[in-house]
């Protein structure tokens, strides 16, 4: 877990570099700047600095608008009223970037910009944003119960400076337990002849392998099913597309995927995972800080999707 001077130190991180480029937009004659934002795009690790600049006219020393600005990777434009786009206009140099006053249409009254960098540092987002899910459901009959929440640290320092801060699309993985429906759904005589295929695979005597097929064949007959083909059933219910019609995801927060966990079952061959990994997503800004959310299994439905199998 991060610690207050780590988040501290890397939320003054993106006061300083935003602070060289809104340094650098003040130099610049040409333009007058009113209003300033910044957006955090957790999944690209991007951070964007978004300016509305006013256009004097009179403020024209140089043919050339000079962002000295190395850290930066990306300047886009966009002209008002005209929407005319400066995306290729704007030339990178080996200091930063460089706009031709030529290349902005007359008339233009505002020039929306944006500056995008990369995120420093793989600790950037884990100190400026403090996440917790829980590793017990909260249980009932019918589903069980996972909270999460996501949070700003120090907000007030970010509030200092900026309006507007927003950082989109913070994932959190909860954990959800689903073994135990497995196993409650699978009938007991399922359940011994998968037992059975597995001593036999696994049987290196001869004799001995014969006498477990003989009597899996048995079991087979009084079972009338196709044990393979059913436990392949199974197991696709935990693919992400079906799985994420047995969970849901509680606004704030928003479902984004759904992984199967790492320690799986072994039925005859076919794995089945004990666990699968639910991925959602929250927003926060200066505004809304911090967000509290659930995700929601619903066992009973999946319980009885299983049960449904030998049917």
């Amino acid at each position: 877990m991060s610690s207050a001077s780590e988040a501290a130190k890397t939320a003054n991180q993106i006061i300083e570099v935003m602070q060289k480029i809104s340094r650098s937009l003040e130099r610049i004659h040409f333009f007058k700047k009113e209003a300033q934002s910044i957006y955090i795009k957790t999944p690209q690790k991007i951070v964007q600095y978004d300016a509305a600049i006013r256009v004097r006219e009179s403020g024209v020393i140089s043919k050339k608008i000079r962002f000295p600005l190395p850290q930066v990777e990306c300047i886009n434009g966009m002209c008002m009223p005209s929407l005319f786009q400066l995306g290729k206009s704007i030339k990178r140099t080996p200091t930063g970037f460089v706009l031709s006053v030529e290349d902005i249409p007359a008339g233009t009254e505002l020039v929306l910009m944006q500056f995008q960098y990369k995120i420093p540092d793989s600790k950037f987002i884990t100190n400026l944003v403090e996440t917790k899910v829980a590793t017990e459901p909260l249980e009932s009959n019918h589903m069980d119960e996972y909270w999460m929440s996501a949070q700003l640290r120090f907000p007030q320092i970010l509030k200092k400076i900026y309006t507007d801060l927003r950082v989109e699309d913070i994932d959190l993985d909860v954990n959800v337990a689903v073994d135990n429906e497995i196993r409650t759904a699978i009938p007991f005589a399922v359940k011994k002849d998968l037992q059975i295929i597995r001593e036999m695979l696994s049987e290196t005597e001869r004799g001995k392998a014969h006498a477990l097929l003989l009597e899996h064949l048995q079991m087979k007959r009084r079972l009338s099913v196709d044990i393979y083909s059913i436990i392949t059933e199974i197991a696709t219910l935990f693919s992400p597309l079906r799985f994420k019609s047995f969970v849901e995801v509680t606004a704030p927060f928003r479902y984004s995927d759904s992984k199967q966990g790492t320690s799986f079952s072994d039925y005859a061959g076919q794995l089945v995972p004990k666990m699968m990994t639910v991925v959602s997503l929250a927003d926060l800004n200066l505004e809304l800080p911090a967000v509290n959310g659930k995700v929601l299994y619903k066992k009973k439905d999946m319980l009885d999707k299983i049960k449904s199998v030998f049917k």
